[in-house]
């Protein structure tokens, strides 16, 4: 609830680097929350446009902390990055073709010539297990690829 709320100080390393709105993706699939039992019209629709919208902003963030680690979450602060470039890119795809959940082999298969190389560069380094050496080594690309999206699509 806490993380829901936003409340400060935000009590698990959830909060401090996943923003709970991308839970929202998730709850169509989920029965229960806290007990209480849910269905889709429960929540809003969240138009395709809007979800992109909202994560453009993540992205900006979260290269903030990649940028600077020493000051956010270190090398950790880079992976979430990476992640918030996968949900970029899955947005993008969702407003040409309304998609299921998120999975890494839709996420492929819908890749379009906006996002192809960002999708291969992200697919390469989760089979890598977000090691930070490749984290590292491949994020100057992932800046200029991630600024051509949000210049395009912001």
């Amino acid at each position: 609830i806490s993380e829901l709320k936003g409340a400060k100080p935000s009590r698990s390393g959830l909060a401090r680097l996943h923003d709970a709105e991308q839970a929202v993706y998730d709850f169509p699939h989920w029965i229960y929350v806290c007990g209480k039992r849910y269905t889709a019209k429960d929540f809003p629709e969240v138009t395709p446009e809007a979800a992109l919208r909202h994560q453009i902003e993540v992205v900006k963030t979260r290269q903030v902390w990649a940028k600077n680690p020493e000051e956010y979450f270190s090398e950790m602060g880079k992976i979430y990055y990476c992640k918030g470039l996968v949900w970029l890119c899955y947005n993008i795809h969702q407003l040409s073709s309304k998609q299921g959940p998120f999975s890494w082999a839709e996420l492929q298969r819908e890749t379009n010539k906006d996002t192809e190389s960002l999708t291969k560069i992200l697919m390469k380094l989760k089979s890598d297990n977000w090691n930070y050496a490749s984290i590292n080594k491949a994020l100057p690309n992932l800046y200029k690829l991630a600024d051509e999206l949000i210049k395009k699509y912001g």
